[in-house]
């Protein structure tokens, strides 16, 4: 049975790979890592070695404030310029010994679409606070990437994810992968041809967002270790993990996760009621007693995410998409009660 500490947690790989990335380019000591955690100061001392425990490393978590202090570490210790080749070497790094769960279960889907969509589906394993949209239009597939308002993950932290998924589409599909374009946030201004040449891409700013523009047919490539047996066992692993998070803390606190994590799949109760492993009735049931209800948090984190995205310059056409409305009036009655 696996068990997990309260609060937001992350993946204990992806903290353990950070702190190892952080010390080797001479950002972060091991000394500041003590003060700021004995127990996480211990965790990379035993590394991704180390006894598995009650359940192995890559099942194991840790909460996520810690990895917060970590990209806060990065944004605080470097210039702008080093900041980013930073975040672009770490995000295109891939290490065997440090891959999660779920890299290890999108690794074995059949194609790019498929494994891009398992990950989006269950990004709560590595991150409940990061965020992927992931649209198709006019020939293009187009993933924006964030993490939740209010968080404190610096922009640093959604470039190094950018990074990662080329590069892991890259890895995984054994070709010569580039987007065609890219929307970054604005304080990358002075860092943009840093940025074409990593990404061999057109690169523009725009607000505080970031957003990759694939030809969509890549989400036909085959992946060249997709293997159904291992997938299996691996998405079996991964539900068994998320039972556990989803015991873990108030029901309040799971749906609100997994709003902010997907909204446009999560805006009907039946999927919540999926996700989190309990009927209709139980669901209402469990919210009612913490003074809430389905329909008042799914109002109440459209409401937060329609003011951050529209500040970081969203169209009303994207923001209707990204909110969950399966029709334009509904969107724009929504907006009306806003004021």
């Amino acid at each position: 049975m696996n068990t997990v500490p309260t609060g937001d947690t992350v993946s204990a790989v992806a903290v353990l790979d950070l702190i190892g990335e952080l010390i080797d380019r001479g950002l972060l000591q091991p000394e500041d890592l003590s003060r700021h955690s004995l127990q996480l100061h211990l965790s990379h001392q035993q590394g991704f070695d180390a006894p598995p425990g009650p359940s192995p490393i890559q099942e194991q978590r840790i909460q996520e404030h810690h990895f917060i202090w970590l990209w806060q570490t990065l944004e605080r210790t470097a210039s702008p310029e080093l900041k980013v080749r930073h975040a672009l070497a770490i995000g295109s790094t891939i290490k065997p010994q440090a891959t999660g769960l779920l890299a290890n279960w999108i690794s074995h889907c059949g194609s790019v679409g498929e494994a891009l969509a398992t990950f989006v589906e269950n990004i709560r394993l590595m991150n409940p606070s990061e965020q992927w949209l992931v649209s198709e239009t006019a020939g293009e597939l187009v993933i924006d990437i964030g993490f939740r308002v209010g968080k404190g993950y610096p922009a640093i932290a959604m470039l190094r994810s950018a990074a990662a998924l080329l590069s892991w589409v890259r890895f995984l599909s054994d070709k010569a992968v580039s987007p065609q374009r890219l929307l970054v946030p604005g304080v990358f201004q002075q860092q943009l041809a840093e940025l074409e040449r990593h990404f061999s891409a057109q690169i523009s700013t725009q607000g505080d967002r970031l957003r990759l523009y694939f030809d969509r047919r890549i989400l036909a490539l085959p992946l060249s270790s997709s293997n159904p047996y291992l997938k299996d066992l691996l998405r079996e692993k991964a539900g068994n993990l998320t039972k556990a998070l989803s015991t873990n803390g108030s029901v309040r606190s799971q749906v609100e996760a997994l709003l902010n994590q997907n909204l446009p799949a999560y805006t009907t109760i039946q999927t919540c009621c999926h996700a989190v492993n309990m009927s209709r009735t139980t669901l209402f049931r469990r919210l009612r007693q913490e003074n809430t209800t389905f329909t008042e948090l799914l109002e109440q984190v459209r409401r937060e995410q329609y003011r951050a995205l529209k500040a970081k310059g969203y169209s009303v056409l994207e923001l209707s998409d990204a909110l969950g409305f399966g029709d334009s009036s509904a969107f724009y009655r929504f907006v009306r009660k806003l004021g």
